[in-house]
């Protein structure tokens, strides 16, 4: 089984990724495009595009990634292949959650398999969340698992009424609380949105895999924002370096205690449906996707960041490698964001597509009539592995009723942004099953259930 799933690796790769092919399943082709639908560019069937359920995410994004160029001036940019046959080798600690064996109820002795909720609004797919315990004995909160940032922060009772928060977390209630002693404050910033109280400690648990007195925030102030989200906290999923409170989060605490079978976890997110996303700590599921498992290293301990070696509109690549650009692959954002020459560059391909400045910073149109494929590639050597965005994902909706004008996917960052960072959030994520190693240092994906 062990020799099937993860064969033997042989060196060199041509794009530099690792090939890891399933059981009874043929190796993917160099390419890999996603197949249009005609249904996905049907006249009638594309919704108009409402620029209001996004106007947070850009101002939080740009907070979110503030010190961003101070983490990754140093990064230096090299496939090191040193360490494959151990990797590997770790690897093979991830349990199986698609086969009957390893799908034994929700978790186990150093797995454990999450549900997350797909946030639908207006036609976009805004967020993913799920349930975590926190305390003695436990008590349930949604948070927002973003890869993006590495804090863990949930409203505590102190927070406000209960009818604002039916589901704060009430630390009296806890035996395991701690509170910093003398109280260290906490504060978030996101935009618009802001979260702000003192460092705490708990116990906070996924499934049966618990971290004992884990730093969290423990929140007294929300925004409106954060109070009008479906979640009520975020846990960070990003490495230390990040943390605004400097201190480790979770899934590394977790590691540093040995309390995972294996040091991955993994994500499915669904497109449009409430149900069925998942993520899995110290597991895949084999079920939810279909090919080849293809690694990339990650370029910096701080995101989860790989090198960009394509921005592809069908067979032409708008990118030039050599310009060092770097991709935070972040489960917490919603869309595909490229420093402005780099967009600029990318939509000069793209017939028809030209600057969407009255919808506000960074947005871009393009026929609703488009066939053209769009594609990512990643590893700093030359990649002839076009990991394809569904077309939907791609285009988020008409300019307006009866238009033949759509709105692009894919944004400028704001300005001030680093120039050598790209976000490639969910519209990317919908598409491909996502194992973020950190054992290994390197996340992979295939090529996701939720397309044909």
């Amino acid at each position: 089984m062990r020799t099937t799933l993860f064969p033997a690796l042989a060196l060199p790769l041509l794009s530099r990724a690792l090939h890891i092919p399933r059981a009874g399943t043929p190796p993917l082709p160099p390419s890999l495009p996603l197949p249009s639908s005609t249904s996905d560019t049907d006249a009638d069937d594309i919704p108009i595009f409402e620029p209001a359920s996004l106007e947070s995410e850009f101002s939080r994004m740009q907070d979110k990634y503030a010190g961003a160029e101070a983490f990754l001036s140093g990064t230096t940019r090299s496939d090191n292949f040193s360490w494959v046959a151990q990797v590997a080798q770790d690897l093979l600690g991830l349990r199986d959650v698609g086969t009957a064996a390893g799908a034994q109820g929700q978790g186990g002795a150093g797995w454990a398999r999450v549900e997350l909720t797909d946030h639908v609004v207006g036609g976009l797919d805004l967020s993913y969340y799920g349930v975590v315990g926190i305390g003695t004995p436990k008590q349930e909160l949604r948070v927002n698992f973003d890869t993006g940032s590495a804090d863990l922060w949930v409203p505590t009772t102190t927070s406000g009424s209960s009818s604002s928060c039916p589901t704060c977390f009430d630390p009296p209630s806890s035996s395991s609380f701690f509170p910093s002693s003398p109280a260290e404050p906490f504060a978030v910033q996101y935009g618009t949105g802001r979260a702000a109280g003192t460092l705490a400690a708990d116990t906070v648990s996924l499934g049966a895999l618990a971290v004992k007195a884990q730093d969290l925030g423990a929140v007294q102030e929300r925004s409106d924002e954060f109070r009008k989200a479906p979640y009520e906290g975020m846990m960070g999923m990003a490495f230390e370096a990040v943390a605004t409170s400097g201190k480790t989060p979770w899934f590394e605490r977790l590691v540093q205690d040995g309390g995972v079978g294996a040091a991955a976890f993994s994500f499915h997110l669904t497109r449009k449906q409430k149900e069925g996303s998942e993520l899995c700590i110290g597991c895949y599921n084999s079920k939810l996707f279909s090919g080849n498992m293809m690694f990339y290293p990650v370029q910096s301990k701080s995101y989860w960041t790989l090198a960009v070696s394509g921005l592809w509109v069908d067979s032409i690549n708008t990118y030039t490698p050599t310009s060092g650009l770097l991709a935070a692959i972040d489960t917490g954002t919603t869309l595909i964001y490229l420093p402005r020459s780099i967009a600029d560059a990318f939509f000069s391909k793209l017939p028809g597509a030209a600057r969407a400045d009255s919808f506000g910073p960074g947005y871009y149109s393009f026929p609703c009539t488009s066939k053209a494929v769009v594609s990512l590639s990643f590893g700093t050597a030359p990649s002839k592995q076009k990991l394809a965005l569904f077309p939907r994902d791609f285009n988020l909706g008409r300019t307006g009723r009866g238009s033949s004008t759509c709105i692009a996917g894919i944004l400028a960052a704001p300005q001030g942004f680093p120039k050598n960072l790209a976000i490639v959030g969910d519209e990317f994520l919908k598409s491909w099953y996502s194992v973020f190693d950190y054992g290994g240092s390197r996340i992979g994906f295939a090529k996701s259930v939720n397309n044909p």
